[in-house]
């Protein structure tokens, strides 16, 4: 896999003419300016010393989630995993277990996170690619709740609603509120409301388009910035699940409204514009606004299919997901 795209930027999916490995615009933004391998020093997990390793190192990590996750910092030109006495400034999220296309997970996270940075500018966590010894892909974020070392108060969307597994049930970050619930949660904790419900209602819609069906409650986040004041953390786990289960529309069953709204679904309950216009309109978003980022989703940008044909997709999956997000705008998104 490396051999094939080494002329591509494993961070920012561009071509990089003359260089290998991170660009030096990556290597600025994800390690600032320095000079980091995208080659990890460790075969996956190719002995039993290799896995008590990482094994101990992802019971250290605090961060939640099914899949297992590893605490990373850059030092001397190369990733790695952290020991007892270091603070992780980077999570690796290696190939997942048990899903289909597995091997192209790591891919299709990054792909997404950068169609959502670079093309729609919304806020995301750093990332980029890196790869074991044997070239399998791993997943690589920066830590955006740390700062200077210090560790930012972060909570997600069940723990701001006091849900766990006790009180609310086995699916209790998928079966207990609406996203309706959740603009109400940014209401009540973050210090510029307004601005954070429109970067909600504008991951809703990224979502829709691009197919993630597992944007649950732990997925988002009201994030400390350095006044002590809190805001709708930057997005993260970002991808086009469709292409690795078979899941619903939305993450959360309850779906967008508190209550049923029917009318609103278009012919045979399916989600439309109109739908995502109503609920702006609930969570009390200038019609103006929500008009504006229906538009904005509403276009196909070149971009777009530059960053899927760049990035470390198999070539069958790459037009799988243009498929998928050119069918979710085309047939769903401008019926207003």
């Amino acid at each position: 896999m490396i051999e094939e795209t080494l002329h591509i930027c494993p961070s920012l999916l561009f071509e990089c003419k003359g260089e290998s490995g991170y660009s030096k615009k990556a290597l600025k933004m994800l390690f600032k300016g320095k000079q980091i391998s995208e080659k990890l020093p460790y075969e996956r997990f190719d002995d039993n010393e290799t896995i008590d390793f990482f094994t101990d190192n992802s019971k250290r990590i605090s961060v939640s989630g099914v899949q297992i996750k590893y605490s990373v910092i850059a030092n001397e030109g190369v990733l790695h995993l952290t020991k007892i006495d270091e603070q992780g400034e980077y999570i690796l999220k290696p190939i997942p277990n048990n899903l289909r296309n597995k091997e192209f997970c790591p891919a299709n996270e990054h792909l997404s996170m950068q169609i959502a940075a670079q093309v729609y500018g919304i806020p995301t966590a750093l990332n980029g690619l890196c790869f074991f010894k044997d070239g399998s892909a791993a997943y690589i974020t920066g830590r955006f709740d740390i700062l200077n070392g210090k560790k930012l108060l972060k909570e997600d969307f069940a723990s701001l609603a006091g849900l766990t597994r006790k009180n609310g049930g086995s699916n209790y970050k998928y079966s207990n509120l609406s996203y309706e619930e959740c603009a109400g949660l940014i209401d009540k904790y973050s210090s510029v409301p307004q601005v954070d419900k429109l970067r909600f209602f504008e991951l809703l819609l990224f979502n829709f388009v691009f197919c993630n069906g597992d944007a649950h409650l732990k997925n988002f986040s009201m994030l400390e910035d350095k006044n002590g004041k809190f805001r709708l953390s930057p997005a993260y786990d970002l991808l086009n699940t469709h292409i690795h289960v078979d899941d619903s529309i939305f993450a959360l069953s309850k779906g967008l409204f508190s209550k049923p709204k029917p009318e609103y679904f278009g012919i045979s309950s399916a989600v439309i514009g109109k739908t995502f216009q109503v609920f702006g309109e609930i969570i009390n978003l200038p019609t103006n606004l929500v008009s504006g980022l229906l538009d904005k989703f509403c276009t196909v940008y070149p971009h777009i299919d530059e960053l899927i044909e760049n990035s470390f997709l198999s070539e069958a999956l790459k037009k799988e997901y243009k498929r998928m997000y050119k069918s979710r705008i085309n047939s769903f998104l401008c019926m207003r």
